[in-house]
């Protein structure tokens, strides 16, 4: 019983001591927001409904923040920036949304899968989901929406040689230019997953702006990004935002949770 209330105690501890920490750093943090999926019923906790994420937008406004794009939200703390990793097609129900609104969205889209169905593993969930194709990336993308690498093939960048990972990301670049007409200089990584390698080398091919999957940034070069999730309600999506010591509970879960798609980075390897 005694061993039981020390290692509960320990565990309280530490969970606190890492909530008090990470909850200052979020107030001097960008405020950079991550997001998969507008549709609910997707079989993992990354998709959250329209209403969710309309809810969101009002937090962020009645928190006195305003919009911004990742590199805005860098230099100005008070802007947040929100992105979308994966480029599923449910993404184009923010079509009208921009239409009556400018609200600058990042999106980081792995090119081989445009126009086709996904088809890496998750140890949790299997999807078969559809991502946007060529036409809505170039619809999106007159309404405003950055793009950014996500990959050609979502694979793990960490297994990958030079060569391939220069080639992944490369092609990658190209593909989203010719759709897009924009500059390519951001990535997102692949199941959240990196090394000094990729961030080098992506650095180096002009990629400057690299984020990750939880609130950890790392070497000044992977720029942590905020986790939202079917979990999130208006109470927890302000104090992801906001900092204090819920807001580092909140990151303390939203980096565990992250953790768990660093498990299975399977893809196929053509994309059907």
């Amino acid at each position: 019983m005694i061993y039981l209330l020390v290692i509960t105690l320990l565990a309280v501890s530490f969970i606190t001591v890492i909530s008090i920490f990470w909850g200052r750093r979020v107030k001097t943090s960008p405020r950079i927001i991550v997001l998969h999926s507008l549709e609910s019923k997707s079989p993992d906790i990354s998709g959250i409904s329209f209403q969710r994420f309309e809810q969101l937008l009002e937090v962020i406004d009645e928190a006195g923040l305003t919009f911004g794009t990742p590199e805005e939200s860098l230099r100005d703390h008070t802007k947040v920036a929100i992105t979308f990793d994966d480029g599923y097609d449910d993404l184009m129900q923010l079509a009208p949304l921009l239409r009556k609104r400018s609200i600058p969205i990042a999106m980081f889209i792995p090119t081989a899968y445009i126009g086709k169905h996904n088809d890496w593993d998750h140890f949790l969930a299997r999807g078969r989901r559809k991502h946007l194709n060529e036409d809505q990336v170039r619809e999106l993308a007159g309404l405003g929406v950055e793009f950014g690498s996500h990959g050609h093939s979502h694979r793990d960048l960490t297994s990958l040689s030079e060569t391939e990972l220069r080639k992944e990301l490369e092609l990658s670049r190209r593909v989203l230019y010719e759709l897009t007409g924009q500059e390519i200089v951001e990535l997102a990584y692949p199941f959240g997953r990196c090394n000094r390698q990729v961030r080098e080398l992506a650095a180096r091919l002009g990629l400057a702006r690299q984020f990750g999957s939880s609130a950890r940034s790392i070497d000044g070069i992977l720029i942590g990004r905020i986790p939202v999730t079917k979990f999130d309600n208006s109470f927890t999506l302000n104090r992801k935002l906001c900092g204090g010591f819920v807001s580092g509970i909140e990151a303390f879960k939203s980096a565990i949770i992250s953790s768990f798609s660093h498990l299975t980075p399977v893809v196929r390897s053509h994309p059907r």
